[in-house]
Parts: C-alpha cells; sequence; structure tokens
C-alpha cells in the first residue's frame, strides 16, 4: 500500500472527534457495566442481603409467632419500615408496607426498594425498606466519578487535539502586531495542518510584499529627491526673480508632497510596537503649542509606537490651530480597556458630510484648500490604525472634535 493512499486513510480533526466520542461513549457504557456487575450488585445480593435476612429474623423472633400487631406497628414506626403478617386466617400490615407488591418483588431490590420475606409456622412476616439512601447513593457518587473522569480524559484529549488551533492563535496575532517571519509547524495530515501551510504562505507573501514595498518607496524618494534638488540648484541661476519665486514654491510643495507621503508608509508599515506613555508625549505636545491639557489619570499607557502617536497629535494639533480657533484642549481618558484622546478646537466644526471625507489623500475644504495639501488627517488616521487603533470626528457643541481609540496597555 503506498503512503499516499496511507495518507488518505488517515482521520481528519472531524473524524478523530467522531472517533474520540465513540470511544468515551463505549468506555463509560463498559466501566459502568463492569462495575456493578462486580461490585455494586453483588454487594446488594451478597453483604447487604445477608445483613437484611440477619435483622429481619431477629424482628420476626422479638414480635412472637403470631406476631404481635401492636408492638410491630411500634417498631415500623421506629425503624422507618413496613411490616405485613399474612396467615390463613390473618392478614395486616402497617402504614408503610406498600399497597401492592409482586411475588417476583420478594428478597430482590427494585427501584431502591426491598421487600423480604421469612417464614413462621402461623404464615409468613414480610418487610419492606428503601435501601436507596444506605446503599445506592454510594454506588451513583461512585460511577458519577467514574463518568466525570472519562470525560475529563476526553477534554484532554481533545484540548490535545486542538493544539494546532492556539499555535494558529498565537500567529495571527504576532501579525497583527508585525511580526510577519514567524511560522507555524506543518506537522500532520489533517485540516489543521493544511490551515498552518496556508498560514505560513500568507505570511510568507506579506513579508515577501512589504519588502517590496518598503525597497520601492526607498527607491522612489531617491529618484524623485535627486531631480527636485537639481531643479532648485538650476533655479538658483535663473535671472527672473518672479519666475525663480513661483518655480520654487510650487517645488518646495512637490517635496513636502513627496515627503509626507513617503513617511505615511514608512511608518506605517513599521513593526517597533512597545509600552508608549500617552500622558506624557501629549504633555510635551500640549507644552510646545500652548494647547490645554486634560487628563484622566497618570501612566496611561498603549502599546504602539512613540513617534507614531507624537506625529498623529502633532498633526491634529496643528490642525485645530490652523483651522480652528484658540482655546483648543487635549483631553485624555481612560476605560473599559481603551484611551481615548480627543483633540477639540472652538472653531466652526465640520459639516456632517465631510466628516469621511477630511480623512481622505488631498481632500481639502473651506478654510483648509487656501493652505495645505490635505495630507494631515490621512496620515493621522494610517498611523493610528497602524497600531490597532480608530480615529473619527465626533459630535461637539462647539468646533470640532477628532476623537482617537487605542487598546490600553
Amino acid at each position: 500500500m503506498s503512503s499516499s493512499l496511507v495518507k488518505n486513510m488517515r482521520p481528519g480533526i472531524f473524524g478523530k472527534f467522531l472517533i474520540l466520542m465513540i470511544a468515551t461513549g463505549i468506555a463509560i457504557s463498559m466501566l459502568l457495566g463492569l462495575y456493578w456487575r462486580n461490585i455494586a450488585h453483588p454487594q446488594v445480593r451478597g453483604e447487604f442481603r445477608s445483613h437484611i435476612d440477619y435483622y429481619t429474623a431477629l424482628i420476626a423472633k422479638d414480635l412472637g409467632d403470631p406476631p404481635d400487631r401492636k408492638k410491630a406497628g411500634a417498631v415500623a414506626d421506629k425503624l422507618r419500615i413496613g411490616l405485613r403478617y399474612e396467615a390463613k386466617d390473618e392478614t395486616w400490615q402497617t402504614e408503610l408496607f406498600p399497597a401492592a407488591y409482586r411475588e417476583d418483588e420478594i428478597n430482590r431490590v427494585r427501584r431502591g426498594q426491598l421487600v423480604s420475606a421469612v417464614k413462621t409456622e402461623t404464615g409468613r412476616l414480610l418487610f419492606w425498606t428503601r435501601i436507596r439512601a444506605e446503599i445506592e447513593t454510594i454506588h451513583a457518587v461512585a460511577m458519577g466519578s467514574i463518568v466525570v473522569s472519562l470525560l475529563f480524559a476526553a477534554w484532554l484529549i481533545s484540548r490535545y487535539l486542538l493544539r494546532p488551533i492556539r499555535r494558529i492563535k498565537t500567529g495571527m496575532a504576532a501579525v497583527e502586531t508585525g511580526t510577519l517571519d514567524i511560522r507555524l509547524a506543518e506537522k500532520g495530515s489533517d485540516e489543521f495542518a493544511d490551515l498552518a501551510r496556508g498560514f505560513n504562505s500568507m505570511a510568507q507573501n506579506l513579508e515577501t510584499m512589504l519588502k517590496d514595498r518598503d525597497r520601492l518607496l526607498a527607491d522612489v524618494s531617491h529618484e524623485l529627491r535627486s531631480p527636485i534638488t537639481r531643479m532648485k540648484v538650476a533655479l538658483e541661476f535663473n535671472k527672473d526673480k518672479k519666475t525663480t519665486k513661483t518655480l520654487r514654491a510650487e517645488i518646495a510643495g512637490m517635496q513636502a508632497i513627496i515627503t509626507a507621503l513617503l513617511d505615511t508608509e514608512r511608518l506605517a508599515a513599521g513593526a517597533n510596537m512597545e509600552k508608549t506613555d500617552v500622558g506624557k508625549i501629549a504633555a510635551a505636545l500640549c507644552k510646545e503649542y500652548k494647547v490645554r491639557l486634560n487628563i484622566a489619570a497618570q501612566n496611561i499607557c498603549v502599546l504602539g509606537s512613540a513617534e507614531k502617536l507624537r506625529i498623529a497629535l502633532r498633526n491634529l494639533v496643528e490642525n485645530a490651530l490652523r483651522h480652528g480657533k484658540k482655546p483648543v484642549e487635549v483631553r485624555i481618558t481612560a476605560e473599559n480597556g481603551v484611551v481615548a484622546i480627543r483633540v477639540s478646537d472652538s472653531g466652526r466644526g465640520i459639516a456632517a458630510a465631510e466628516r469621511e471625507k477630511v480623512f481622505l489623500p488631498f481632500y481639502r475644504s473651506g478654510s483648509a484648500a487656501k493652505h495645505g495639501y490635505g495630507l494631515g488627517l490621512y496620515m493621522t488616521k494610517k498611523l493610528v490604525e497602524s497600531m490597532r487603533g480608530k480615529i473619527a470626528i465626533v459630535e461637539a457643541h462647539e468646533g470640532s472634535t477628532v476623537e482617537i481609540l487605542l487598546p490600553r496597555l
């Protein structure tokens, strides 16, 4: 038989769980059957039955022959048992003795009850007692322990079978933080092994694409900055000052756009995630730009990049100062595992129809159309999302408010 055929005959993960369920059911049935046959039932038939026979013989002797009915009632009430006397000319029974019974059930345990008979010279004396509390509870606990133990063993085996899922989850978390060189073990031939191979292929392709992109960005940066530099040098020899001034402004704008785009892609692709103190970065920026800082607590940290967070907050503060109106406030709160950073101004605000558009590259509206290139909020959005955060324009009573949400560390 070829190795490929043997490989195809191996059960997948669903087959393994089906086999585990069937094996667990069979093991439970077999162990419970063996326990009842070899331990529980022999004890009821042997040890317990001998005790019952001994005590019923003593009670019958104590009650006399024929038995004293009044004394039998007192004994039955005291021991919580039922007594019945049957003779040719007399039949009576105490309160607890069942109203009906079957002859084939005498001296046999049925549904936790036992009817035992003792023959006397004048008739026979029947005893009824409930044994569930005395014997069956112990056996029920023992058999329950067997079931729980087998189910626990099945749970351990299922955890072993699901180990690849935990490895894949760890790998996905690593990729989410930018670690693309992680690879999973490709052992076995089931669905999890196929999933691991697919994950490794995906991680490899992502790593290759990002490296190619970084290389392209570096090449584009070099190729574009070199001619711009040469254009600047050429303008120095131009005698037309008015034309030179206009061209110099256009070249500066082109250089600013290229620098902003390249820096955005470079920073957004970075994977340097570290513990970052949000309050410390915000305090330095607010002091530099002379804006108000309102922070709920100290040592509010996120897992991200200090450089990315600093640039994102700087863009928001500069936008608020440039396009809004003072006072500008930076408010930082933390609750439910989320850090919220709000930058508010007192300007005219942003129309509801433009709150999504302002994050698009090169989009400008209102006063922003007169200066700037429409890249500040676009860059901020890219940087925030690279740190697994969200950014949005939120409702404000006055002016505009931009909110950044980041997972708290």
